[in-house]
């Protein structure tokens, strides 16, 4: 496994001794996370590993029903889109955003058919009167599985290996390496899970797939790397994802256009966590504000893991609920609206897969400020502003050019989801993998 920076190593510390400084100042917290905290710090310094275990599943809600014309599969042999985790726990954000996107161009364009599986079932995704309540799987059908499936290996790979048997291939889609290559930052289970999945869906793989050029690169150098079993000449290729919004009727509530109606406000879009980095534009705004700078912070985003420091700033901060805001859920329509009125998307990561809120403020017409990371560098080339990686400092002057109109070299190309699930399927059906291991 490759060395990690000295930069992002220190950036780990820092922010594990913040979190311990806090639990140190709110004893009532300690108990409950003292286990995350050993594993962070074992791992941003490669002292070791552990686990904990998965929690339990919750209740699946009801298939939902399409009731307008959808197009059969035009092509054969069919493409089977996995969402059956997304819809298990019904959660519509980070990855299962993705998948339902995609399955739902899928669906609507005629290209794949989104499914759930059921032990060695398979079950259209969508109740539609078009589709059998169960399919059955034919020689040459490809099944890609591009949800987060990793915490139920056990599950998936008696079904993949069936599948195999039964005459199917299989695409695994790897969306990035984030708990293999920066354990530090990912929970116990996630980085002990992610590491078996990857090892037994790399060995069943009949290709892989990735979000982006940058993760298929560090994908390949990692199955080299560790030496992990695969077929031969195995096909690793990418694609992007896509930026448009279907919001349907849904209007944009009351609260959030009264929040894009007053001052200039800068926005970032993503869940609380080590690697995301909102400290440093916490840093970055605290500087604007004290120069009297007329902008305020919208965070949009549920909090994730270990970042209770964090949160307690953004809390507890003097500017928190009039210039320093924090909407944990939002609907897709009022994404649509902030992404719309935003000064500025802000993406301050040091370790992502591809950065989807960069393509969706950039379709939406928001200028976007990126820290200078290789992924970004790849979506977003001359048409984002950078700042150096965990500098607020950088971050501050940048808002600041922002704010006085200051205009990227040229507009960031972004495709729709119909575009993305295309490119998904002309790579996966006409075998054009970039790489190979």
């Amino acid at each position: 496994m490759r060395e990690l920076p000295d930069k992002i190593v220190q950036y780990q510390i820092d922010h594990l001794q913040t979190e311990i400084v806090f639990l140190e100042r709110n004893p009532h917290f300690f108990s409950q996370h003292v286990r995350n905290f050993y594993w962070t710090l074992s791992h941003a310094t490669g002292l070791g590993h552990r686990g904990d275990s998965w929690r339990g599943r919750r209740v699946p809600p009801k298939r939902p029903s399409l009731e307008t014309e959808v197009l059969p599969p035009q092509r054969t042999p069919r493409m089977l889109l996995d969402v059956t985790q997304s819809y298990t726990h019904g959660v519509h954000s980070g990855i299962p955003r993705v998948v339902r996107k995609l399955g739902k161009a899928a669906v609507e364009s005629g290209s794949g058919i989104p499914v759930i599986l059921r032990g060695q079932d398979i079950v259209p995704y969508y109740r539609h009167r078009g589709f059998a309540d169960e399919l059955k799987i034919s020689a040459g059908d490809i099944l890609v599985l591009l949800d987060l499936v990793w915490h139920a290996a056990d599950a998936y790979f008696p079904i993949m290996q069936a599948f195999k048997e039964q005459g199917g291939s299989l695409v695994v889609g790897v969306h990035d390496l984030i708990p293999l290559l920066y354990p530090g930052v990912s929970d116990g289970s996630s980085v002990r899970a992610f590491r078996r999945w990857l090892e037994g869906a790399v060995a069943l793989a009949d290709a892989l797939v990735t979000i982006s050029k940058t993760t298929a690169f560090d994908l390949r150098d990692y199955i080299v790397g560790q030496k992990l079993k695969h077929k031969p000449n195995l096909g690793i290729g990418w694609f992007n994802l896509g930026a448009d919004f279907d919001s349907g009727s849904v209007p944009i509530s009351k609260k959030m256009a009264r929040l894009c109606s007053a001052s200039p406000f800068v926005l970032t879009v993503g869940m609380i966590d080590p690697r995301k980095c909102h400290s440093v534009i916490l840093d970055a705004f605290d500087r604007l504000w004290r120069d009297n700078v007329d902008v305020r912070y919208m965070i949009i985003g549920k909090y994730g893991w270990n970042s209770r420091a964090v949160r307690h700033r953004i809390l507890s901060h003097t500017e928190f609920g009039r210039r320093l805001l924090w909407l944990d859920r939002v609907s897709d329509a009022d994404l649509l609206h902030a992404y719309r009125r935003a000064a500025a998307l802000v993406f301050a990561s040091f370790a992502e897969g591809f950065g989807l809120p960069v393509v969706e403020a950039a379709h939406c017409g928001a200028p976007v400020i990126a820290s200078d990371i290789p992924v970004f560098r790849e979506i977003g080339g001359d048409a984002i502003f950078y700042f150096d990686l965990f500098d607020g400092d950088s971050l501050a002057q940048r808002i600041r050019d922002v704010l006085v109109g200051k205009k990227p070299a040229r507009p960031l190309a972004t495709c729709t989801w119909h575009e993305s699930m295309e490119s998904l399927q002309q790579l996966v059906r006409s075998k054009a993998y970039q790489l190979s291991v």
